[in-house]
């Protein structure tokens, strides 16, 4: 079966989303939230600068963590900069720790 075309998106909403990526996230590139943000321009882009995972949200950053929860609770979402960028900046989430297997 051949697929058929890609589907046009339209960043209609008014606000929203709030996106969430880190820099050198290998499964989820930073190219494309980058895009997503320029899609939907009502959107703010949350950044965990110089990490390496797509699971950084409600990990212990408070950073994040508090804007996704003040997000979820008012629906406001961190101010909008300009440019091609993220628009709030936040620590990454640590890599995980090595441990011996058994311990």
């Amino acid at each position: 079966m051949k697929p058929g075309p890609a589907p046009k998106v339209a960043g209609t909403l008014k606000t929203g989303p709030l996106l969430i990526s880190e820099t050198y996230d290998g499964a989820t590139p930073y190219a494309g939230a980058l895009q997503a943000r320029r899609t939907f321009p009502g959107s703010s882009l949350i950044e965990g600068v110089g990490g390496h995972t797509h699971s950084s949200s409600l990990s212990g950053i408070a950073c994040t963590d508090d804007a996704v929860a003040d997000y979820l609770l008012t629906g406001v979402l961190p101010k909008r900069t300009g440019g091609d960028r993220s628009d709030k900046q936040c620590p990454p989430l640590p890599p995980p720790s090595p441990t011996t297997a058994g311990s």
